[in-house]
């Protein structure tokens, strides 16, 4: 049968707040798809969606347009979406005229393992539950409904779950014109409950996205996407979603957007081909192929150095490029390293102090950085760039590799940037496998100004390390500059991680910084 789904998803998800800071709480990711999507999928193609949107609309609706563009979806701007006269009920009250036909409710933080039924019969969505009190209960009697409860009204385990199937749509859109003051209250469950009798029930797995312990079931309990081999470390103002043979990338800064957008017309064959844009979002076909790190031995990485040495195709700059690179370097090793040195001793202020390490004496983060000779690792080698060249962002498929995750810009700079950078970047990548810190073989423990790390490289990369540092040396490339400057970039990314990942990068970085700073 031909029906509706209504889909409400203009609230802030305020229990969710770690969550949606950036993100409309519908965006939250379950294996890295998010909620929506799983939602969608669960109904015919032929369905129409009404989706009522206010916090971060405009993100939803252009995550939709590209992941779901063969749907057919009515949006609703809602406002207020929050504070003073917003509810559930106002936001339903907006869209209630788009209802025209037999439909299905779900709330967007509501998913199930079941098959959602057509609204052929009216039925309400239940799951049992152990604890009842932040929820509306039905109460059953063989699969009859005799009464929708209130959250506290019963303590019943039956929780009603958001969803429900509307057959007679006309009767649930006259009881909210008979009052809509208890509409605005209660939502679509005062209708329900003046219908109830009408109303059989239905049991599902029911997954609650809504707050944080549900979510984390949820993403605990919840099949992967066997296509997504990538290792993920979680960025808060950054996603990348697989949906429907499409990678998706998002970012709440437009900029960074716009700018890998512009960069992956510099990088073409080397990287996958967007296929759509958005203001804070972009997507490419899904790429076949695994990712370096699971496939990686020093033959494979050979391959990848031939590559990138037609990948570095070098830049000839004017005498006042050349000095503008210059600078442009400094700032962005110097002046970032000293930016982000300063966020992370804001956050661990006891860090800015001389410490034994691994049983050595070291020096106060600032004062092994005095030592290093800046205009040194400022002298860039210009060249066509990646920016984040690590074994997670290379696909390989036996025949080619495929480079993804692209840096935005150079400090600025979209054609080129330094190739120590790349170079130092995939040294970071060897000295520290992404697998590594996933599977958490690092340790940090700390006792007063005593401090112990640990990281267990599998032997394989040991090789890789020696092979590469003989082809830096053929290549006449500075090798201490590499090292240092992946120093830095562990230094640099410190404060942008949790503890206790954070500051195990802060100590790792200090160590190869002291082992190579002259």
């Amino acid at each position: 049968m031909s029906y509706q789904v209504l889909i409400p998803c203009a609230g802030t998800g305020s229990r969710l707040r770690k969550e949606t800071k950036l993100l409309n709480k519908s965006l939250i990711h379950i294996k890295n798809k998010p909620i929506i999507s799983y939602i969608l999928e669960k109904f015919p193609n032929d369905c129409e969606f009404i989706i009522p949107v206010g916090y971060k609309g405009n993100d939803l609706i252009d995550y939709l347009s590209i992941a779901h563009k063969d749907r057919k979806f009515i949006f609703e701007n809602i406002s207020p979406y929050e504070g003073e006269g917003s509810s559930l009920g106002f936001t339903l009250s907006k869209v209630i005229d788009n209802i025209n036909e037999s439909f299905v409710f779900i709330s967007c933080d509501t998913l199930v393992a079941e098959d959602i039924p057509s609204p052929e019969l009216n039925w309400i969505g239940y799951s049992q539950v152990n604890d009842s009190s932040d929820y509306r209960t039905l109460e059953i009697k063989n699969r009859k409904i005799l009464k929708l409860n209130e959250k506290l009204e019963s303590n019943t385990n039956n929780a009603y779950i958001g969803l429900a199937g509307i057959n007679k749509y006309e009767d649930f859109k006259e009881f909210y014109k008979s009052n809509k003051s208890e509409f605005y209250k209660k939502g679509e469950s005062y209708p329900l409950s003046q219908m109830i009798s009408e109303f059989t029930a239905k049991q599902f797995t029911w997954f609650d996205t809504g707050s944080i312990p549900g979510l984390n079931n949820t993403r605990l309990n919840y099949e992967p996407n066997k296509k997504v081999t990538h290792n993920i470390l979680e960025k808060e103002d950054e996603k990348i979603w697989f949906t429907s043979n499409k990678v998706i990338k998002f970012s709440s800064d437009e900029s960074f957007i716009q700018e890998r957008i512009e960069r992956s017309k510099i990088l073409q064959k080397y990287v996958p081909e967007i296929t759509d844009e958005k203001k804070n979002m972009y997507s490419y076909d899904y790429v076949l192929g695994d990712v370096l790190s699971s496939q990686l031995t020093t033959e494979v990485f050979d391959k990848l150095l031939n590559v990138l040495e037609r990948f570095w195709e070098k830049k000839e700059l004017s005498e006042k490029e050349s000095l503008s690179f210059t600078y442009s370097c400094h700032e962005f090793y110097k002046d970032k390293t000293f930016q982000r040195i300063e966020g992370f001793l804001n956050m661990y202020p006891f860090s800015n102090k001389d410490v034994t390490l691994n049983e050595k004496k070291i020096e106060s983060p600032y004062a092994i950085l005095e030592k290093l000779n800046w205009n040194h690792l400022s002298k860039g080698l210009p060249v066509v760039f990646h920016g984040d060249l690590h074994f997670e962002n290379i696909l390989y498929d036996s025949k080619k590799f495929i480079f993804l995750d692209w840096r935005q810009n150079f400090n600025g700079l979209l054609h080129y940037g330094d190739i120590y950078y790349d170079l130092a970047k995939l040294l970071h990548g060897i000295l520290l496998p992404h697998k590594i810190v996933i599977d958490g073989m690092y340790s940090i423990s700390e006792s007063e100004d005593d401090i112990r790390i640990n990281i267990k490289l599998p032997d394989h990369y040991l090789k890789i390390y020696d092979f590469y540092i003989n082809w830096l040396k053929s290549q006449d490339f500075d090798i201490d500059k590499v090292h240092i400057l992946c120093a830095l970039i562990y230094l640099n990314i410190a404060p942008l991680h949790h503890h206790p990942y954070s500051r195990f990068l802060f100590y790792y970085g200090l160590e190869l910084l002291e082992k190579y700073v002259k």
